[in-house]
């Protein structure tokens, strides 16, 4: 199982996300990546990435440039005095300079003075003037741009994913409804950029789960377009608070969580909470955040490969194995019920989950819940099948089952790399020999990024898995 393990002890935001899945990715991936943007066609955007020291650590930087700048991508206005904008107890100092700012932090004494005095960071570019300041977005505007663009199924998905999580913690903020929600700084450009690319990232690299142990903020204040906010801001704390994101507060004054970064976490995280026994280590990689606070900021990426679930019985002698079945029969669920069900069912462990239409007593129309696992794994499922669903009993016995050893592979096929479960044979007659299977999402990315019909790839990929490990044994 592929697993990245992201360390935000240091911050977390779009284009730090961005960059540090970036030193994790391929060179194909990050043109493709690239080309994706640049096919946005969206006036007075480029991109690329740079390299950028935070500390002693060589980092990337995913650099987004913009005809008429935004937010973040112009540091200038970290430092600014905002003392005409606060009333006269609130008066703070200006640091001008990012080394005096760090300067002041590396005195444990003085972080009451600036507690007293709340220094502030702007969160908007100063020339409010600018026309391109009073363009704003709606999701559905948002929506439009990602649908629109070549990125795959599955990174347009994601994208909207962490779209719409902002956009309900802005509705929550602003007491407003969705439609009436217009994104003023995540609706911007770079962010369209940042949320794009990283979800090309991730998927392109082939996650499969996500581990975060926790998030962690800065302190003080900054001022943005709706005025003088705390940090952590409205949106972060109410993303914080609806996806059950642990966070830690730090001695480093400024916004270490932006909205965009909270929201990547809360859409990717994964309920496992601590890094795998074992596991090894693919890449690595540090993502640059660009502002100068007292200690530098950069989100730290580990790409891990361990024992899926589809390999974890490989160490194991084929013949039986202990399994339970669990069942109830359910006539009052709705569909959504049952679908979110067996999401969370497979996601605690569940080896399968079916649904079977039946008819129950009055000749009710009803489904018959089944799933199996493995022993260890019973008392969770069986709390979870109870607390989810509206069953109020369940059925299970012991069975046996037979498996096959397999393990997940990469084939680089003439249309691009792709996932296949090998199965080894072995077991049945003592002979080296193997049965592959393409994996359906890889045979449905390279379907849609080729538009071809997905059998046309499917036959093309099986004879080309033949070629590669059956005929030259003939």
């Amino acid at each position: 199982m592929r697993t990245l393990y992201l360390d935000a002890s240091y911050g977390i935001s779009g284009d730090m996300a961005v960059a540090a899945l970036a030193e994790l990715a391929p060179e194909s991936l990050k043109q493709e990546v690239l080309e994706v943007l640049q096919k946005l066609n969206l006036a007075g955007l480029k991109v690329n990435f740079s390299r950028r020291k935070r500390g002693a650590l060589d980092c990337t930087s995913f650099d987004v440039e913009l005809e008429h700048d935004n937010h973040d991508h112009d540091l200038n206005y970290l430092h600014h005095n905002l003392d005409h904008d606060l009333p006269p107890h609130e008066h703070t100092h200006s640091h001008d300079h990012p080394h005096e700012h760090e300067h002041l932090h590396e005195h444990p004494h003085e972080y009451e003075h600036l507690h007293e005095h709340e220094h502030l960071h702007e969160h908007e570019h100063p020339h409010e003037h600018d026309h391109h300041s009073h363009v704003h977005r709606n999701l559905h505007d948002v929506t439009k741009i990602i649908n629109d663009s070549s990125s795959s199924d599955k990174a347009k998905a994601l994208a909207i994913k962490i779209f719409s999580i902002v956009a309900y913690a802005e509705a929550k903020a602003h007491g407003a409804s969705l439609d009436e929600v217009h994104f003023h700084e995540v609706g911007a450009l770079d962010s369209i950029a940042d949320i794009l690319a990283f979800a090309c990232f991730y998927t392109g690299l082939g996650i499969e789960k996500t581990i975060i142990p926790s998030l962690t903020e800065g302190f003080g204040k900054i001022r943005c377009q709706h005025g003088v906010l705390e940090i952590p801001v409205p949106t972060v704390v109410n993303i914080m608070v609806e996806h059950a994101l642990p966070l830690k507060f730090s001695q480093i004054e400024g916004e270490l969580i932006t909205p965009t970064g909270a929201a990547i976490a809360a859409a990717i995280r994964s309920q496992e909470k601590a890094l795998p026994k074992e596991a090894t280590i693919v890449k690595a990689g540090f993502g640059a955040g660009k502002r100068d606070y007292a200690k530098p900021t950069y989100l730290r990426a580990l790409l891990l490969e361990e024992a899926s679930q589809d390999t974890s019985f490989i160490a194991h002698a084929a013949g039986e194995k202990e399994i339970i079945k669990i069942e109830t029969n359910i006539d009052d669920a709705s569909a959504e019920n049952l679908g979110f069900l067996m999401e969370k069912l497979f996601a605690a462990k569940a080896l399968d989950v079916f649904f079977t239409p039946i008819f129950m007593k009055k000749m009710r129309p009803a489904t018959l819940i089944t799933v199996i696992c493995e022993s260890e794994h019973f008392e969770t499922l069986k709390k979870l099948l109870l607390k989810e669903s509206t069953s109020i009993g369940l059925r299970f016995t012991t069975m046996q089952r037979f498996i096959l050893p397999r393990e997940i592979i990469t084939f680089n096929s003439t249309l691009g790399e792709i996932k296949v479960k090998q199965v080894d044979l072995s077991p049945l007659d003592n002979t080296k020999s193997y049965r592959y299977y393409p994996e359906y999402e890889s045979i449905k990315d390279l379907s849609l990024k080729h538009n071809l019909a997905y059998v046309e790839v499917l036959d093309l990929v099986k004879a080309q898995l033949r070629q590669a490990f059956f005929d030259h044994d003939k």
